[in-house]
This record gives C-alpha cells, sequence and structure tokens, in this order.
C-alpha cells in the first residue's frame, strides 16, 4: 500500500489458481501472548496492501491483496475457521499499491478497487454476486495512484471511491448503477500518502483527514455531503513525514480521533478530537524504526482500542495498548523476520477475536496470525520505594502499573497478605498507606498486580519504623509500670 519499486511490464486479463487450499490458524496461544501462531497463505507476486471483507456472501471474512510485480491482485476466500482456499487472480493496471472493498452498483455484493501506479486509472472489479468478477472497469485519475479508500460521501446508498495521486486526491462519485460521475480533482497540498474518512465535526457528514507527508500536517477537509469539501480553519501538525492516518473513538466519548504514523520520526501522532471538528494538542508515541502504517483495532480483546503500527524497517508490529481515557500504554513489539507495509484485520476464525493478515513484500504470501484476545498482561511501570518514618508518622506505598483494564492489587508485609483494618487503607488498590506508623508496621512491602492475562509481583521496599527512646514510653502522661512493658517492646525492636 506504500510501496515505490521498478516497473514492469503487464498483461491485462484475468487467471485464475484452484484447488490452493490452505490449512485453519493455529489457536494455540501462550499466557500473555498478543498474537498467536499463523498460516501462510499463497499470493501474486509481493503483496504490498491488504483489503478485508465478506466478497461471496457466506458471512465469513475474504482477502483481498494487491501484488506489485504480478501486476495482479489475489481473492482468498475464508472457510470461517482461519484458513483461506480458493485463490483467485485478477489482472490489474501496472503497480497496483492499493487495494479497497465497497459496493459501487447498489446490489449488495462487495465489489473491489485497486489502483495502478504506472497508470492515470483505477481498475473497479464488479462482483457478480457470488465472489467471482469480470473484467474491470478502468476509471481515470490522476498518475501515480497509490492509496484508495471507499466510503458514501453522499449518503445515497452507493460506496463512492477517493484516490491518493498526482492531483492531490481524486474523487469519483458513485452514480449507483455501475458507472461513476468523472473523477474531480481535490487539491490538499503537499504528497499525499494516505488519508481517513469519518465525521469529525459531528454534523452526519463525512470529511477527510489527509496526511500531508511534505508539510508535516494533517489537513482536515469537512464534507459538504455531496462529495465536495472544504478546508477546516486549520492543520494539525504531526511528527515528521507522516504516512498513514487511522481514524476512531478512541476514548469512547462519541466523537472521532485521528492517528498518525510518522515515518521520519518513528512514532504516532495521536489527536483526541473535542467535537466541531477540533482537537487536542497531540500525543506522540514511539514505534519502531519506520513507521508507514497504522491501524486502530481491539487487537487485545479488552473493549479498548489499540493503536497497531506496522514498522517497515523494523520487520515488526507495534502493539500500544489503549485505556479508557484515550492515552496508550506501552509499546510491544512484535517481530515478523520480513518486510510488511500494512495489514488487515478481521475475526477469521470465528471466535470473537480480531485477527491480523500481515502481506510480506520478502515473499509471495499473506500470514494469517489468530488473534489471542487475553488482553495484555500487567507490566510495573513505577516500583515501591523503601522508606525511615518516625514512629507516629505515616507512610504511603505506590506502584504505577500498565496491562489490560481491570487491573487488581493485593499488597504484603512480610509476605502476608494486607486488607484495610486498623491503620491500614489501600491495600487492594494501586497506593497503600500506613497511618500512624508503630513499630508492629516495620516490614517488607510489596504488591501483587494481576488481570485477566496474568500477574506480576513488584520490588520488595522496606519500612523503617525510627524510635525515639524517652521515659514515658506509651504517652499516657504519667512514667509508670506500663512503660517498662513498652520498654521492653522497644528493646527488643532495637532501641538501646
Amino acid at each position: 500500500m506504500r510501496y515505490s519499486g521498478r516497473m514492469k511490464s503487464t498483461l491485462i486479463g484475468i487467471f485464475t489458481l484452484a484447488g490452493l487450499a490452505t490449512g485453519a490458524v493455529a489457536q494455540d496461544c501462550d499466557p500473555g501472548e498478543i498474537l498467536g501462531a499463523s498460516v501462510d497463505i499463497p499470493t501474486g507476486i509481493e503483496p504490498a496492501s491488504i483489503a478485508v471483507g465478506d466478497l461471496d456472501g457466506d458471512v465469513i471474512m475474504d482477502l483481498v491483496t494487491g501484488n506489485i510485480w504480478s501486476n495482479s491482485i489475489s481473492v482468498l476466500f475464508g472457510d470461517g475457521a482461519g484458513g483461506f482456499d480458493g485463490r483467485v487472480d485478477y489482472r490489474t493496471g501496472q503497480l497496483p499499491r492499493d487495494v479497497a472493498i465497497g459496493d459501487f452498483d447498489g446490489d449488495g455484493s462487495a465489489d473491489i478497487v485497486s489502483t495502478a501506479a504506472s497508470s492515470t486509472f483505477v481498475s473497479v472489479f464488479f462482483n457478480s454476486g457470488d465472489g467471482t468478477f469480470a473484467a474491470p472497469a478502468e476509471l481515470p485519475t490522476g498518475a501515480d495512484s497509490r492509496f484508495v479508500l471507499t466510503a458514501d460521501l453522499d449518503a445515497d446508498g452507493n460506496d463512492d471511491i477517493l484516490v491518493a495521486d498526482s492531483n492531490g486526491m481524486s474523487v469519483l462519485m458513485s452514480n449507483g448503477d455501475g458507472t461513476f460521475q468523472d473523477g474531480v480533482a481535490l487539491s490538499v497540498g503537499g504528497l499525499v500518502w494516505s488519508f481517513a474518512v469519518d465525521d469529525f465535526n459531528g454534523d452526519e457528514t463525512l470529511d477527510l483527514a489527509v496526511a500531508n507527508n511534505s508539510d508535516d500536517t494533517i489537513h482536515l477537509l469537512l464534507g459538504n455531503g455531496d462529495g465536495t469539501f472544504v478546508p477546516a480553519a486549520s492543520d494539525l501538525p504531526t511528527g515528521p513525514s507522516p504516512r498513514s492516518v487511522a481514524s476512531a473513538d478512541v476514548n469512547n466519548d462519541g466523537i472521532a480521533d485521528l492517528a498518525v504514523a510518522n515515518w521520519d520520526g518513528d512514532s504516532v501522532s495521536v489527536f483526541i478530537g473535542t467535537g466541531g471538528g477540533v482537537f487536542a494538542p497531540r500525543e506522540d508515541y514511539s514505534t519502531g524504526e519506520r513507521p508507514i502504517f497504522v491501524a486502530i483495532e481491539d487487537l487485545t480483546g479488552d473493549g479498548r482500542p489499540d493503536l497497531l503500527v506496522a514498522n517497515l524497517g523494523a520487520d515488526s508490529v507495534t502493539v500500544q495498548p489503549g485505556s479508557a481515557s484515550g492515552f496508550f500504554g506501552p509499546r510491544q513489539d512484535l517481530p515478523l523476520g520480513w518486510r510488511s507495509v500494512v495489514f488487515g484485520a478481521g475475526d477469521f476464525n470465528g471466535n470473537g477475536n480480531i485477527d491480523l493478515a500481515i502481506p510480506s513484500l520478502d515473499g509471495n504470501f499473506v500470514s494469517v496470525f489468530t488473534g489471542c484476545g487475553d488482553g495484555l498482561p500487567p507490566s510495573i511501570e513505577a516500583q515501591p520505594v523503601s522508606a525511615v518514618r518516625d514512629a507516629g508518622e505515616s507512610m504511603q506505598f505506590s506502584v504505577h502499573a500498565s496491562g489490560s483494564a481491570p487491573l487488581s492489587y493485593q499488597w504484603y508485609r512480610d509476605g502476608e497478605p494486607l486488607d484495610d483494618t486498623g491503620n491500614i487503607s489501600g491495600a487492594g488498590t494501586d497506593s497503600l498507606s500506613v497511618t500512624g506508623a508503630g513499630i508492629e508496621d516495620a516490614g517488607v512491602y510489596d504488591v501483587v498486580v494481576s488481570n485477566d492475562a496474568g500477574d506480576i509481583a513488584s520490588d520488595p521496599a522496606v519500612l523503617g519504623v525510627r524510635i525515639t527512646c524517652r521515659a514515658d514510653l506509651n504517652n499516657d502522661g504519667a512514667v509508670n509500670f506500663f512503660d517498662i512493658s513498652a520498654y521492653l517492646q522497644l528493646f527488643n525492636a532495637g532501641c538501646p
């Protein structure tokens, strides 16, 4: 999807490869794993893009890949158990960098559109209703088409096509009968590699967020509801060289948010929408080297959207778990061992978890990973700290942990679990309080943090209680027998 390479000649036509069945994706997941076992599904030569949808009407997710060096798309039919079979390849224009799925003729079946970087058109494959496709229609666009997305821009029930090309962008409005209006060039300034469509200002029409690679911004265009757009009041500054943008409601407030992969910044910028097309200042999160694609999916299965990033320079996928606040936790990098510039997400085996389909630029296959969906196990970012307090002073131990919610806490002293009794409070939270510490409170404290995906114990922290020796040891205002008993306790605790 975000790939440039040498041009090769192409043949226009249709060809099939039947009988390429594959086994189901293995379901094995070790505790705490995000992705489990995978299977490799054969495709055309160097698949650089992927789209996910139900192409044959069996309510099972299928795959389409755009294959750079075979100038083709591969249609792979899901079997509902995580496997794919019955591959069919269709010829495209030269260098099909991207593919997308939409219903362009209103028949209820999913059609396919493919870009052609060395041509001045996109190829539209109309579905016969059973997952087979006739020779493509070619719709004129600008040159060097590199990204395509489908959406119903005018709310007429038919998907329209948006393309990033030499015009900046081209918008092709569907007539609903398999024909399209002439493409309209949309100048957005700078080099466009990616864009997202969503209702950013809450007026129930679709808007555009365009990643401008050359000026390090997201250019916001507000939709008029008819396929035309007007610029928003201001752009959003990103990290260096934004290459991919995704939209979703990451903090569950009903307002669309944005995530942008910054190619030269090895980071993702997240913009939280505040309503009316306005966004809070960005938060940046580190990624692997050369992040080229970003998506927002609940891969960890905890009900909160996560950031997923393809790192072309690191041959990895970065996962940063979401939270209720819209902030993202510490990243986990999942090594692939081969280059990829994109992935597709869906429930391919019907178990309710999100799986990933990742095309390989170093091989002619897409690797389908089963999603474990067990959430991220807890990790401790800040440990409790040892301290010494005078007798009667208070002490607080705190720990900062991350992982899939909900997190549970249990504090211990000298290996024994604590509860909220006496001068102890917060025994089941991330902050334990000891009020008016006495010699009986001295000891070694730690906490175990747990969730459905696992548990972890903190480092130990020591509370020392410093005793001041005096005659009225029990503070009752008199020196008497009871002070002798208190003295013996103090002596045993080390008071001279």
